[in-house]
């Protein structure tokens, strides 16, 4: 973008190099990241590839000083993968039979443009529980794609836990025939619907 390349000439004072276009820069990279991910001996030299989230992992919770849902980011995007993060809450009021957390993905700090990835409940919490109890929330993101959610309330040790698989869609033998077929050569590839 025009945009993009007046930024980094005002920011860095030195006209980007724009000979190579942006296409082919990405098909370069995803070249070399399935060479690395297929290697079959240790790749030479010092090139290195880390995998990222693209986009920010949170909470939808509720601010106790306006009542309003907000965005509580666990794992910002771009951060480098696997990655565990944990966060404290608090119960919203006395006698809390259970707690709900709200998973997110992406939006703003009010949580809207957000996309929901599904729940992680604790249930029949003691009937005596007051407000303000401590729950805290734990994240671990693999470089799968998977997304292992805990809730855990210590002061009266109740956990529970979920597993989203961010996965491609793919099943194993699919991908184990699209990696034989790469690493083979064999061409020309067709897609199936």
């Amino acid at each position: 973008m025009p945009m993009v390349s007046a930024m980094l000439k005002q920011e860095l004072g030195i006209e980007p190099d724009c000979s190579l276009s942006v296409d082919e820069a990405v098909a370069h990279g995803a070249a070399i990241y399935a060479g690395l991910l297929l290697a079959t001996e240790p790749v030479v030299g010092t090139m290195s590839v880390h995998n990222v989230n693209s986009h920010s992992l949170g909470v939808l919770a509720v601010e106790p000083a306006t009542g309003r849902k907000r965005n509580t980011v666990l794992i910002p995007k771009n951060t480098p993968l696997p990655a565990t993060r944990t966060r404290k809450f608090q119960t919203k009021r006395d006698n809390q039979s259970s707690v709900a957390v709200e998973v997110i993905e992406g939006g703003d700090a009010s949580g809207n443009g957000s996309t929901p990835i599904g729940h992680c409940t604790v249930r029949n919490l003691p009937p005596d529980l007051p407000a303000g109890t401590p729950v805290e929330v734990t994240f671990s993101y693999e470089q799968n794609g998977r997304l292992k959610v805990a809730a855990r309330l210590p002061n009266v040790d109740q956990v529970a836990e979920i597993t989203f698989d961010r996965s491609s869609g793919l099943t194993e033998e699919r991908v184990a025939s699209w990696q034989q077929r790469l690493a083979s050569g064999v061409g020309p590839l067709r897609l199936d619907s």
